[in-house]
């Protein structure tokens, strides 16, 4: 089984898990809300097409080339000229019709964990992990069709940049905080339909966010800005071997100690349980929305920096995976 390639691990310790797939070291060889949302899903991608070698940007592009078609599939974010830009959302869009493909695009680590055990990742239907590993096997296989690989290629465009977003990789009994009411710069929570809450924490991260550090920068520009900004991490982050497996610790740990940790009142540790909906585990929702949580200025001073290097890691990671499979 797939799940056979892990070994757990503690995140206090150091990481040396690997997972070992289509011949290198992990890629070497309940639905969350969309991850970064569309100018986050698109600089990612933005970013790794800029860091494609030569062999690998012909392959992709030639790849999209064998899209097939999704009658009736609607596209919520608007288009781009760039076609690996413009596909980096597409994932998202297809659950609509393929609903099973939900689990792909997270792992829900519960907050507080030191160790990823199996059963956070059951098979089927599997996580982001596994969804990633299957990507990476089908984009190698030179028996595979260009269809399928061209799937495959959409798919791990946009789990890539999921995996980045701490809130994809972590929860506590609140669905990867969809269930945790927050204020966003003076706008209150309103209660919608079965406890759900708008603003709530994982929204705020997937676009207010990011919105807020591009400052009104196009996509190209705030890509640039990543890249200058963050240079000599970004030289560093492309000379190491893919480790899906260790990214997902890494972005554990950022939520807890950042996306979490950063927030005014400290959120309690939930005692692990199954929750589909925010009406679960004692109406967890609106437990939450009475700490009063605000996402105002000094949240987003406080946590910027992790979100801009998620964003800018993803990228950066994503084009290292597709440059070792166009050597």
């Amino acid at each position: 089984m797939l799940w056979s390639f892990f070994r757990c691990t503690t995140i206090a310790r150091s990481r040396h898990v690997s997972w070992i797939a289509t011949g290198f070291l992990v890629l070497a060889t309940s639905s969350h809300a969309m991850a970064w949302g569309c100018d986050g899903h698109k600089t990612v991608a933005y970013l790794a097409f800029e860091r494609l070698n030569s062999h690998a940007r012909t392959g992709v592009v030639e790849l999209l080339r064998h899209l097939p078609s999704f009658p009736g599939l609607s596209h919520y974010c608007s288009g781009d000229a760039n076609i690996f830009v413009d596909v980096s959302t597409w994932a998202d869009d297809i659950r609509v019709q393929k609903p099973e493909t939900g689990s792909w695009h997270f792992i829900d680590l519960p907050l507080g964990t030191t160790i990823v055990d199996p059963k956070y990742c059951p098979v089927p239907p599997g996580c982001v992990i596994t969804a990633i590993q299957k990507d990476v096997a089908m984009l190698r296989d030179a028996n595979a069709s260009a269809t399928d690989r061209s799937v495959a290629l959409m798919f791990l465009i946009h789990l890539v940049g999921d995996l980045h977003q701490p809130l994809h990789d972590t929860t506590n009994n609140d669905r990867g905080a969809n269930c945790l009411p927050v204020s966003f710069f003076g706008q209150q929570p309103q209660e919608l339909a079965n406890e759900n809450f708008k603003p709530n924490l994982h929204a705020v991260w997937d676009t207010d966010l990011v919105e807020k550090a591009m400052a009104g920068r196009s996509i190209a520009d705030f890509a640039a800005y990543l890249d200058a900004k963050y240079s000599a991490p970004i030289n560093a982050w492309a000379s190491r071997t893919p480790n899906v497996f260790n990214w997902v610790l890494e972005s554990h740990r950022l939520a807890s100690s950042a996306v979490y940790g950063k927030l005014p009142v400290p959120v309690a540790l939930e005692s692990p349980v199954a929750v589909n909906v925010c009406s679960d585990d004692n109406h967890v929702s609106r437990r939450l929305a009475s700490l009063h949580e605000a996402v105002d200025e000094r949240y987003f001073v406080s946590t910027r920096e992790v979100l801009e290097v998620q964003l800018s890691r993803a990228g950066v990671r994503l084009a290292v995976i597709l440059n070792r499979i166009w050597q």
